[in-house]
């Protein structure tokens, strides 16, 4: 069902994911504004004939319909990380990178 939503490019709702009953170790979370995100998609150059104005605007639309509940569930659960998806790139990637670094040294931890 999930491969589906993938094929179909849509997001996968939260009540399915619920329904399935996948945990994640953690929810990382990019905190941008939408203009910031809009100018870095229209800037990304990948080529895509879905990266215009009209389109990302529908994204986001989407994103923030769907995505604080579930956020807001994960976050009373601690398991939100965020980053402020505003600083550079570069920025942004050696936090990411830190994140799961972490997770994974947590995870290692834990198996012993």
């Amino acid at each position: 069902m999930i491969q589906d939503f993938r094929k179909e490019r849509k997001l996968v709702p939260s009540d399915v994911i619920v329904k399935l009953k996948i945990e994640p170790d953690l929810i990382l979370v990019l905190d941008c504004s939408e203009g910031e995100m809009t100018r870095r998609l229209l800037n990304r150059n990948q080529g895509r004939v879905d990266d215009n104005i009209d389109t990302i605007k529908k994204r986001l639309k989407v994103y923030s319909e769907c995505t604080p509940p579930v956020i807001d569930y994960y976050n009373a659960k601690g398991k939100v990380r965020k980053i402020d998806g505003e600083k550079s790139i570069n920025d942004v990637s050696r936090e990411v990178k830190g994140v799961f670094t972490k997770l994974d040294k947590g995870q290692e931890q834990s198996k012993t």
